[in-house]
């Protein structure tokens, strides 16, 4: 009869398996990082992306245990779990709705930023892009319109097609979150803080935005969880996941960046506490985790390495230091680098309670939280801070402290303008966080002055009042007043259709300039087809005959600035026909004018 291995012989096969898996994983990252550089930017990555996934699920493969069968069912779950599962299955169904409904009505408005999302996805689709490794527009990662190219595919140029991926995400976004709050502070407030974020207008409005922002709670979720899994459980795979996880968001948005960073503080702020032994305990799992992370961040931090410029795009553009608007502040307002600075601190820090955003992204034109529950914020936030320091710290709440603080510090003071909404989107769990701590620990106050208190029903009647409150926010006051990237955007929105009808049989000549271009990316991305350009300089005299084609037609556009010069054009066609297109913006009527002249039935081919 065969002898069962000793455990001796399994424990060392396993490590042997273990070695094998990694080392294989360090040749296929080795690989990639070979190849990249002697890629054109038209080259074929098929082999590069696959050897790069495989690299990561090898190193993911050592880590794990393979014990069959596995100890946990999912029948005992749904049998100890089951209302808890329930519940948060229904607070996930509502904030889909939310998400989902009318996605490609609300807002009504297609952004640029989403167009030009749109517009990288069709290079993708036209194999324009190749390469997922590097960045595109604004120092994007070119991976975004690789993962949205199979909406667009399915559904073409339209809204849905550009917000339906980026729904999902803020929906599974929710899923993440309660089960990092359950892991750090329990089932309570794992409940009360996913339902809050479920209905946060601010999670919400760029969960319905064809743009890769609201990946960030996600990702950042997902990480924490992980991590704290690892520092739980002290098991291998799952700190593997969470460097993985880390390295995998530098593909998807330039705010996971900031992750690394969380980590890094998190494992500052333990050293502090528990000194060396923290070390002693966990330092196997700290380098699977950095492990995990190189393998999977490798080709994106070669890139950054080789072409810091494109890497770093979008900083450069909106850094304070780099941008050189630190010192034009300075020159302008008169005073020193740390007055400024302090000011854009308490402008991002006060965010959610006192300033308005300054951009076009959201455009809400109040902070982020109403007073009511951005003072119970202010509450969560300030015992969150207390319990996080002092000889008996709960280290448990510190990470959404250190998310806040790292976010309000690197993403609201050293960028401009702030406040900006995509930048402190990342924000919006760690503030559903504190308003659900500063819910709960009120409550939990005045049980001990009332203990017939119903606590649970209060913070299921604050959890309504908030929901009433933010989503009359969004969908009633803020969606149809149409604020949501600008008027010029709306007008491309709205005239669209239109440009559409007239593409085959009309050339467009658009007088928008210097406000609006007809090469806008919302036009671009919405009216591929029609031949036009933009009327650059205003018309001093009569419109040149040729602006028509002969035996063709053509279509003047008028913005109200440059209506004026309508006559110009009816001097040399005069026999047109005027329409008008009118937008609502804020409550106002804007106006654009159309002017269509055809000179297909005049006989010679010259229109008298």
């Amino acid at each position: 009869m065969a002898q069962k291995p000793s455990r001796e012989t399994t424990v060392h096969a396993a490590r042997a398996l273990r070695g094998l898996g990694v080392l294989l994983a360090a040749g296929l990252t080795t690989f990639v990082l070979w190849r990249l550089p002697q890629l054109s930017p038209s080259s074929d990555t098929r082999i590069e992306s696959l050897a790069w996934v495989l690299a990561i699920l090898l190193y993911l493969s050592a880590m794990a245990s393979w014990r069959f069968p596995f100890s946990w069912s999912l029948r005992d779950a749904l049998r100890s779990r089951r209302w808890e599962l329930l519940t948060l299955l229904a607070v996930c169904l509502v904030g889909f709705v939310v998400r989902a409904w009318r996605l490609g009505d609300i807002p009504h408005t297609l952004g640029g930023d989403e167009c030009n999302f749109g517009g990288d996805t069709l290079k993708a689709l036209r194999g324009e892009y190749r390469n997922p490794f590097v960045t595109g527009i604004w120092g994007q990662p070119t991976m975004n319109f690789f993962c949205l190219s199979w909406s667009v595919r399915l559904l073409g140029r339209t809204a849905v097609a550009l917000r339906l991926p980026w729904m999902l995400v803020g929906t599974l976004s929710l899923f993440a979150a309660f089960f990092l709050v359950r892991r750090l502070k329990g089932t309570r407030l794992a409940l009360l803080t996913t339902a809050l974020l479920a209905t946060y207008h601010y999670h919400v409005h760029f969960s319905r935005l064809g743009t890769n922002n609201i990946s960030d709670p996600l990702f950042g979720s997902l990480i924490l969880l992980f991590f704290y899994r690892g520092l739980d459980g002290r098991k291998l795979l799952d700190w593997a996941i969470g460097g993985a996880i880390c390295g995998a968001g530098l593909y998807f948005y330039t705010g996971a960046r900031f992750f690394p960073i969380l980590i890094a503080m998190i494992v500052g702020y333990m050293l502090v506490y528990d000194r060396l032994a923290f070390l002693r305990r966990h330092w196997m799992g700290l380098l699977i985790f950095l492990g995990a992370f190189l393998v999977a961040a490798a080709p994106m931090i070669q890139y950054a390495l080789r072409h810091p410029n494109e890497f770093n795009a979008r900083l450069n553009l909106v850094g304070v230091f780099q941008s050189g608007w630190i010192e034009r502040e300075m020159a302008a307002r008169k005073t020193g680098q740390i007055a400024i600075l302090a000011d854009q601190f308490r402008r991002a820090a006060l965010a959610f309670n006192y300033y308005p955003e300054k951009t076009y992204h959201y455009a809400l034109p109040q902070p982020f939280l109403d007073p009511l529950f951005g003072a119970i914020f202010l509450l969560g936030l300030g015992y969150a801070a207390l319990r996080a320091l002092g000889p008996r710290a709960d280290r448990r709440i510190a990470p959404f402290v250190a998310w806040w603080l790292g976010v309000t510090l690197l993403a609201g003071t050293l960028t401009q303008p702030t406040p900006n909404s995509p930048r402190l989107l990342t924000l919006a769990l760690p503030v559903c966080f504190f308003v659900a701590l500063g819910m709960d620990r009120a409550l939990t106050l005045a049980k001990d002055a009332f203990p017939r208190i119903p606590t649970r029903a209060l913070l299921v009647c604050g959890w309504l009042c908030f929901s009433i409150i933010s989503l009359k926010t969004y969908f009633v006051d803020f969606s149809p007043r149409n604020l949501y990237a600008g008027i010029h955007w709306l007008i491309s929105t709205d005239i669209a259709p239109r440009m559409n009808e007239l593409a085959p049989t009309h050339r467009i000549h658009f007088f928008g300039a210097p406000a609006m271009y007809w090469t806008s990316p919302t036009l671009r991305f919405l009216v591929p087809e029609a031949e036009g350009g933009d009327v650059l300089e205003p018309l001093k005299g009569p419109a040149p005959r040729d602006m028509v084609p002969e035996a063709g037609a053509a279509a003047f556009v008028f913005l109200e600035a440059r209506l004026g010069e309508l006559e110009q054009v009816k001097k040399t066609f005069p026999d047109g026909i005027t329409e008008t297109v009118t937008v609502n913006h804020d409550g106002r009527p804007v106006t654009v004018t159309l002017y269509r002249v055809s000179r297909a039935e005049e006989p010679g081919g010259a229109k008298p």
